[in-house]
């Protein structure tokens, strides 16, 4: 278990939980074809959401779509599908 500091998540008023982050969460998933393309771009910080147990396993979690993601990194997009390949 790494530590991350203070978990990210929020409770449904808004406010940032008190509790450790002891997991990362990829908002682009880090799938083997997302690291074909994108390699060490998915572990960039922008990436990244540090957030407790509860927080990573019981709450929605926010999702990058490739163009999000792509927007967010400042690249452009790989897959034959958003570059009108195919």
């Amino acid at each position: 278990m790494g530590y991350y500091g203070q978990c990210e998540g929020k409770d449904k008023n808004g406010n940032r939980c008190t509790r450790q982050a002891t997991e990362c969460h990829h908002l682009f998933s880090k799938t083997i074809t997302n690291l074909r393309l994108y390699g060490a771009l998915l572990n960039d910080e922008k990436n990244l959401q540090y957030l407790c147990y509860q927080h990573h396993h019981n709450e929605p979690l926010k999702k990058y779509t490739e163009r999000q993601f792509c927007e967010v990194m400042g690249v452009e997009p790989r897959s034959k599908t958003l570059r009108g390949i195919g």
